[in-house]
Parts: C-alpha cells; structure tokens; sequence
C-alpha cells in the first residue's frame, strides 16, 4: 500500500510515461527537473562509507555532519561533545537517512509529497528533536543573560532595568536553541516565529521581571516554530559557501558559544571559602590573584628565565632549573619544614628531626591547650615525621646507588689486573725484547 501511495505521489508532476519505456527510464528526466535553476553547480552525492569513516575517526567533531552539509548539527555536536555520546550512537544508527536527505533521495521528496496530499502540511517531528529543542533552548536562555555583570547599587541603572534586560536576552537565547535545532535538514522554520513565542512567554512566571526564563518560554517557542514549519531541501545541492567558508563559519560558532560561557562563568561564576563560608565571585578572585605575590613572582621567573637563563644555559639547562624548582622529590619541601640548609648532610637532618619531635610531639601539649591548639600541634608533629621520612627514603636511595657504584668498581678490578697480567706474561726460557741499548749493540 505504501509503495502504490509513493508512485502516486511520484507521478505527480511528471509526464506519463510512453509505450515502452519504463519507469526507471523516466526518473532521471524527472531528476534533471529538479535541478537548480540558478546556474548553481550540483554538489556531488555523499558516500555512506565515507560518512561512516568520519563518524567513527572523529567522534566528538561531528566531521560526518560537516560531510553532509549539516553545519548547524555539526555546531551542536561540537559543544555538546556528541550530546556525551549519547547523540554519536545515534548517528550510527540514522546516517543512512541522514545521507539519503543529503543525496535529495526521490522517495522522500515522494513521501513529502504524499504527507502534502494527505494534508499534513508540517513535518512530522520526533520525540528527540522536542526534547533537544527544550534542553538546547533552556541552555542557551539561561547562559545568554549571564553574560550581563550582576547588578549592584553602585551600577547607574535600576536592578528593575537589569531584569527587563535579561528576560529579552533570555528570549533570544530560547529562540536560538529552538532555531538551531529545530531547522536541522530536512525541516526549516522561521525564526521570527520561534523569537515571537519565547519573547511572548518569557514573563509568565515572572512578575517582577527578575527571573528572564521560564518553562512557558520554550514551550510557546516550540509551538510556533512547528506551527511554521517545512520540508525544504538541503542546501548541498547548491553551491552557496566553500568548504573553507563553511569550516570557517562553524568554528567560529564553535568559538563564539564557548566565549558566551566563559564569560558568563567569568561574571557570575563564585567559589565558596570552607573557612569562613563566603562567596567570592571568580572574576574578584583572578583580579586578586593578578595582584597577589605569587603572580608577580611567576612573572619575574619566566621573563628571567626566557631573557637570562635561556641564552645563557640553553633549553636543557633551562629545563633542569625547572625541574629543581618543581621538586619532584619532595626534598626541598622536606628542608623547608625541618629548617636545614639544602647542603646540609643526613646527620644534621636527623639532629633538627629530633628537636622538633621533642617540641611538637603529642605529650608535650599542655592539659589546658585548646582543641585547635592541640590539633594544630598533631598536625605539626605529622608534618614533621613526613619530611623526615622523605629525607631518609632518599638517603638510603643515595647509599644504595652509592654501594652498587662501589661494588662494580671493585669486581672491575680484577678484569683489569687479569689483562694486564696476560699482556704482560711471556713463556718460560723465552728472552725478553731486546730494549733500544741491545738494538744499537746488535
């Protein structure tokens, strides 16, 4: 029943086949009908194997949708990281329709044709295209305003302002999801529509216009957007942009959407302090830690380091300084809590070991020591013990180098002693070499 609906809807439009000829041999008259009539150049069909090839070598990429001309699936993908994995399968399983809608296969223009005939005017939508459309949508309206710095007294504004101003940012980011996701081949909208219904819905739930998303916004979007709905054609058949234009255009979406996030991590971002319970907000903290000591310090080393040092020592040089100051080890540190020099030997290691255990251990705290004061001591007395024994993890390391060293010198000894013996040694009776006295004589 399917297939006779599919020739009816096929055949409309077309001329009746003549006597004899078949109606294969009428389809590519029917496909050069189709072709575009603005003297584009037709792209060339995509390859199934090829799409799985890039599906399977760059997985978190999206290259397959970039293949097929999906360049707003591909942008999503991108950000997403292939929805975590969960869109990537998916792709395994849909590429062959995905690449049937990039060929313009005839038997979907047909089946749009027939849904046309049957009076379903809209597209059909998925149950996974509405539930990327809410998620994507609820995202993008809830990052876009926070890229505006949070209100304070001392701004010239009113707060009422502000919130007026987030709930239009919220609008348009809802409407960019729903647009971005719903308008993925083979179905395209209006994004006026879409931009229409979040704007209309975005103060329901929201009286003093403080909070700029509610669920109401993506909701009303979605609706217009599928009200206004299409089947429309991919555009890989018409040669609008070059590759490099293409590529150029979704990593600088790419770019644009994770500046979006940073920089509203950057202005409403906050850290919480365990020790006093505050907030602190992360663009105070990097204005802090641009000011702090530690920054100028690193600062001043690396200009030294790449002006002084580097002509001077060389990359290795410069990289066995690096490694000093990183202390891998441990050693420096261990020195630093013991108070010894870094040329001090393991004796006076152990002598600054035995008079700090004697001031810091447990049984030397008072009775009448506070339970901070005792905790800060048994913290004080682990430490202690730590760099002691990563002291004397490395010393006997040392020894144990040192006595392996000794002990191959020793059994080299003899091997030489036994060469020079066998070089020297001659037969019994027989007569040295005549020195240079007995030449001149002989």
């Amino acid at each position: 029943v399917r297939s006779y609906f599919l020739d009816m809807g096929g055949a409309r439009g077309k001329a009746p086949a003549k006597e004899g000829e078949t109606q294969a041999q009428v389809a590519p008259a029917a496909e050069e009908e189709r072709a575009p009539s603005d003297g584009a150049l037709p792209v060339p069909r995509k390859s199934l194997s090829r799409a799985y090839a890039l599906w399977f070598l760059f997985p978190l990429l999206g290259a397959h949708h970039f293949y097929l001309g999906r360049d707003a699936h591909c942008v999503l993908h991108t950000l997403s990281l292939g929805f975590c994995g969960l869109g990537w399968l998916r792709d395994g399983w849909m590429l062959p329709s995905y690449v049937r809608i990039a060929n313009e296969d005839p038997s979907l223009r047909q089946l749009w044709d027939l849904h046309a005939q049957l009076g379903q005017k809209r597209p059909r939508f998925g149950i996974i295209r509405y539930l990327c459309m809410a998620g994507v949508s609820i995202v993008f309206g809830f990052v876009l305003p926070l890229v505006l710095p949070a209100w304070s007294e001392d701004a010239g504004y009113s707060e009422q302002a502000q919130a007026y101003v987030e709930t239009a940012l919220s609008a348009l980011g809802v409407a960019l999801g729903v647009y971005v996701v719903g308008s993925i081949p083979p179905i395209s909208s209006s994004f006026r529509a879409a931009l229409v219904g979040a704007a209309a819905a975005a103060p329901i739930g929201a009286p003093d216009a403080s909070k700029g998303l509610t669920l109401f916004s993506p909701l009303f979007a979605i609706v217009l957007f599928r009200w206004r709905a299409r089947y429309s054609s991919p555009p890989q058949r018409r040669v609008r942009l070059s590759v490099r234009r293409r590529a150029a255009v979704v990593v600088g979406s790419v770019l644009l959407a994770w500046g979006v996030a940073g920089v509203a991590l950057l202005q409403r971002g906050y850290v919480i302090d365990n020790k006093t319970g505050k907030t602190i907000l992360i663009k105070d903290s990097l204005r802090h830690f641009f000011r702090s000591p530690l920054w100028k310090e690193m600062r001043q080393t690396a200009w030294r380091t790449c002006v002084e040092d580097l002509p001077r020592e060389g990359w290795r040089g410069v990289w066995e300084r690096i490694k000093e100051s990183m202390d891998l080890t441990g050693a420096t540190n261990a020195r630093r809590v013991l108070g010894v020099s870094p040329t001090a030997d393991f004796a006076e290691v152990k002598q600054a070991h035995r008079a700090l255990v004697r001031e810091h251990h447990p049984d030397k705290i008072s009775r009448t020591a506070t339970a901070a004061e005792r905790q800060a001591a048994e913290e004080r007395f682990r430490e202690v013990q730590s760099a002691y024994e990563t002291l004397s993890q490395l010393h006997r390391s040392a020894s144990q180098d040192a006595a392996d060293d000794a002990k191959d010198g020793v059994r080299s000894r003899p091997q030489q002693a036994g060469a020079g013996k066998s070089a020297g040694a001659r037969p019994a009776g027989a007569r040295a070499a005549p020195g240079p006295a007995e030449r001149t004589e002989l």
